[in-house]
């Protein structure tokens, strides 16, 4: 069940790192992706207990992540993002 938790907080985590750096831009991603390097080459040198604890730092992660991403849509503070389907049927000339 760990390693089934793992891999879904795995995806998620960069989920919303691609997502937040694509609406957002790369300054607050780069941040959680400094702090999640840092997490996965420094708790494996605490022996056995290593991998528990940086599973669990990687869901901190993740749970920020969303609720940056949650409060960036909701506060307006986000660019509206650009439809290319209707862009493309804009600017075709049928």
């Amino acid at each position: 069940m760990l390693f089934l938790a793992d891999w879904i907080v795995f995806i998620g985590f960069w989920y919303f790192v691609i997502r937040l750096y694509r609406l957002d831009g790369k300054k607050l991603p780069s941040i959680f992706v400094v702090i999640w390097f840092i997490a996965y080459f420094g708790f494996p040198q605490l022996g056995i207990v290593g991998p528990f604890c940086f599973i669990s730092v990687e869901a901190l992660l993740t749970l920020a992540l969303m609720l940056t991403d949650l409060y960036r849509s909701n506060s307006g503070k986000r660019k509206p993002q650009v439809d290319p389907i209707k862009d493309a049927l804009e600017n075709s000339r049928l």
